[in-house]
């Protein structure tokens, strides 16, 4: 995926790798995209593979929109999701049939791929999301990094927001990324600041800061 909004598709079966050795390759070998098109007007913020039930690309953009594409030697959308009123921020499936995205305007929403927007739930503060993760032993229950330091999980079932964390527990004044697995949250800042938070008891157990970078 490009900034121009642009989306190539490339078959893995043409990069070869010697498993003998865990060094990439030394040689660049190029490789022609089995399809390329320009799917959307800007830049592209996420991109994830579907199968409904055939494989389909479900990409997210600054252009406010999501596009559901067949993989196909010409990439045309079947399906167009519309509701953000502010660029995408960050999109990841719940299943093949749904997923969840969330856009600067401060919003989180719920899509069924098939018929569109079924939920949408506010931010803390109207707070940009920055990323999401989908809890590995309950996937209804989606975490957001926000712009103002602060996370929050919400089930996706009840449409009820369920947790927050606030900057002075992750740490950090604008989360960029997070990662979860049933028993730990993983919160990075763009200050350099990395928290990890026991889900169970909702404390933090370790917090260092990088060396400068985000």
């Amino acid at each position: 995926a490009y900034a121009d909004g642009t989306i190539s598709v490339y078959d893995s079966a043409g990069i070869s790798h010697d498993d003998t050795t865990p060094y990439p390759p030394c040689s660049y070998i190029p490789i022609s995209p089995r399809a390329t098109s320009k799917l959307h007007k800007s830049t592209v913020s996420a991109l994830h593979i579907i199968h409904i039930p055939q494989p389909a690309l479900v990409s997210a953009s600054a252009d406010f929109r999501i596009h559901i594409t067949p993989i196909s030697p010409i990439l045309a959308p079947t399906r167009t999701l519309t509701g953000h009123t502010r660029a995408i921020t960050s999109l990841i499936p719940l299943s093949d049939a749904s997923v969840v995205s969330g856009g600067r305007e401060g919003t989180l929403r719920l899509w069924d791929v098939n018929v569109g927007q079924t939920s949408v739930w506010a931010t803390k503060g109207l707070s940009a999301p920055s990323s999401l993760a989908i809890s590995s032993n309950d996937r209804n229950t989606v975490w957001t990094s926000l712009n103002d330091g602060c996370a929050q999980s919400f089930d996706t079932r009840t449409r009820d927001h369920v947790h927050t964390l606030d900057a002075s527990m992750t740490g950090s004044r604008n989360l960029s990324a997070l990662a979860c697995d049933a028993e730990r949250l993983v919160l990075g800042g763009q200050d350099g600041i990395v928290a990890e938070v026991d889900l169970r008891a909702m404390a933090v157990q370790v917090q260092y800061k990088r060396g400068g970078a985000s």
